[in-house]
């Protein structure tokens, strides 16, 4: 691997945003491995995992839709490569929950006015949501965007 320290600050921010071990080291490797497609074989022998847990991190990925699969050229095996919509698509995803909690909210505060805890929490969301609210509205449709 040619950037070991950039791997593993990767790997660490992905893990302490949640995801799996596993699953925070392949991601971290697509983003930093030349070729950017690799194998599963490949992935497994760059990072000594099994080839279990590499499956398993690479389905996860692929239903995140942070990643593609594509047949290799001798069509044997799948490769996988970051998809290059995966962060746009991973923000939007993150603003539009922002309306969920914030609906949330709204509908604990109508239930009991005085909860300050959820006044407080939705004031944040909102302000957040907000902020990206006109970046969103200034993107394609959805039916055209990632």
């Amino acid at each position: 691997m040619d950037d070991p320290q950039t791997f593993e600050r990767l790997t660490q921010f992905f893990k302490d945003s949640g995801m799996q071990r596993n699953m925070a080291k392949v991601l971290a490797y697509l983003l930093i491995c030349e070729p950017p497609r690799q194998s599963a074989g490949s992935i497994e022998k760059a990072l000594s995992l099994s080839k279990g847990s590499v499956n398993t991190a690479l389905n996860s990925l692929l239903l995140a839709k942070l990643i593609i699969s594509y047949h290799a050229q001798k069509g044997r095996y799948l490769e996988y490569e970051l998809d290059k919509d995966a962060w746009l698509r991973a923000v939007i995803y993150r603003v539009q929950s922002m309306q969920t909690i914030i609906a949330i909210a709204d509908k604990g505060i109508r239930n009991n006015p005085r909860n300050e805890r959820l006044i407080e929490m939705r004031t944040v969301y909102d302000m957040f949501f907000q902020h990206f609210k006109d970046y969103l509205d200034s993107l394609p449709p959805s039916s055209d965007r990632p």
